[in-house]
């Protein structure tokens, strides 16, 4: 895997707009190719399915939060 001078620029001004980790893990389920999210819901398979959840609940509100 290779970090470009572009991405690692890229992450220090992201990094700097102070967003929360499980945001930031939410967007990269959003924006992942096929290969890097199936390696995304391995690592992190809990957090996959409440964004599948989410994803499908209206307004992202969970059944049990209404």
């Amino acid at each position: 895997m290779f970090l470009s001078l572009y991405d690692y620029k890229l992450s220090q001004k992201i990094a700097a707009q102070g967003y929360s980790f499980y945001g930031l893990l939410a967007a990269l389920f959003r924006d992942a190719d096929t290969d890097n999210l199936e390696r995304l819901s391995d690592a992190f398979p809990g957090f996959w399915e409440t964004l599948q959840r989410r994803y499908y609940a209206p307004g992202g509100v969970l059944p049990e939060e209404q």
